[in-house]
Formats: C-alpha cells, sequence, structure tokens
C-alpha cells in the first residue's frame, strides 16, 4: 500500500520507526508488524525568464519543497530591476508545492535635474530626464540685472561639472536612477557695447 501527501512521497515502508529496511516477516495469527511511512522531499523546478533589456537572470533550477528561492538578474545600461511576475512576485521565496514560471522585468533609469538660480531670481521647474529619450537642458528662465547666463555647473562656484546651454543631458542618465542632479546657473557680467561713429 502507498502514500502520499502534497510536498513529500513515501519511498519505502518499514518495519519499524528505527529500521532501515523491510524484510520477509513471518505472519503469524499471533503477531502483528507495523509499517511505518519513509517520505522523501519533492522536488520542484524553477524557470525564470528574461523581460525586455534583462540581460541575464540567475535562480532557474530544481529545488526542495520549502527551499528559499533568489531571483536575480543583470540589466542592460540605462534599465534597473523593476518587477518580477508571473507564479512569483517577489525576489526571495519558498519553493511551494509546484513548479514556478516567473518574468524578471526592467524599466530605464530616471534622473530628475534641478535647477539653482545661484544669486539670480526667478523660478523654474524640475526637469525628469527617461533613459532612451533624447533630452537638452530646458531653456534658461532666470534674471540677474547686469548679467546673463554662461553656463550651468554642478556646483555653485563652478568647480563641479558644467553644461552649456541646452546641452544634450541624454547620456547622463544612465546609471542614475532615482537620484537628483542640480545645477546652478553661472552668470557672466554684461558689457557695454558703445559704437564709435566717424565723421
Amino acid at each position: 500500500r502507498s502514500s502520499e501527501n502534497a510536498s513529500a512521497t513515501s519511498a519505502t515502508w518499514e518495519a519499524g520507526e528505527n529500521s532501515t529496511a523491510l524484510g520477509l516477516v513471518n505472519s503469524t495469527a499471533s503477531k502483528t508488524t507495523t509499517l511505518y511511512a519513509v517520505w522523501s522531499v519533492n522536488q520542484y523546478t524553477v524557470t525564470v525568464n528574461k523581460g525586455e533589456h534583462v540581460a541575464a537572470v540567475t535562480g532557474s533550477g530544481d529545488y526542495d519543497y520549502n527551499a528559499s528561492v533568489t531571483i536575480g538578474g543583470t540589466y542592460d545600461t540605462g534599465y534597473h530591476f523593476s518587477s518580477i511576475t508571473g507564479d512569483a512576485s517577489t525576489s526571495t521565496f519558498h519553493m511551494p508545492a509546484s513548479d514556478v514560471i516567473v518574468t524578471v522585468n526592467a524599466a530605464p533609469d530616471q534622473l530628475t535635474l534641478t535647477f539653482n538660480s545661484n544669486t539670480g531670481s526667478g523660478d523654474m521647474n524640475d526637469q525628469t530626464l527617461t533613459y532612451g529619450t533624447a533630452y537638452t537642458i530646458k531653456e534658461n528662465s532666470f534674471t540677474k540685472t547686469g548679467y546673463h547666463l554662461n553656463h550651468w555647473n554642478t556646483a555653485s562656484d563652478d568647480s563641479g561639472t558644467s553644461y552649456d546651454p541646452g546641452a544634450d543631458m541624454s547620456e547622463a542618465i544612465a546609471g542614475h536612477d532615482g537620484e537628483t542632479l542640480e545645477l546652478y546657473a553661472i552668470w557672466q557680467l554684461n558689457t557695454d557695447r558703445k559704437s564709435t561713429r566717424l565723421n
């Protein structure tokens, strides 16, 4: 007679709780032999698929029931982990009593530009950049009497990275998902231009 449950199946019957094998038993009317089910854990398969812009995945394989499973991945430049979909929704879980198929998904990096007038006046809204789309720095709306905007810099004293007005920022996004880049207006003094009329 056999027996099974959701997580394990009986491998052998044994004649005692500490027995290792079932030998031949001579039954008599006055003797009863009790057989004990000895269970072996089942294994189930995890299949991990790659979503778009996912370079490679880890975690596929066969696992014992209730074993710990960890799903991972590497991503194309400009992309990061976003979600796991399918039979599981988290990157770590305990193996259920069934096969599991999941997909690792990626999303494009996003960088937020903020603008500082740096002794100027006026307001400029933040600019959100998403990898894979071409972006240039938005038009300046700050003013400073007697000055004009020369360029932007990541430091207020012009000691950081400089960007020209309208510079292409597309390549600045990759690897900086969720970060904020503050740009400071660097002002240049206006010079008078006087014309000389010849008589």
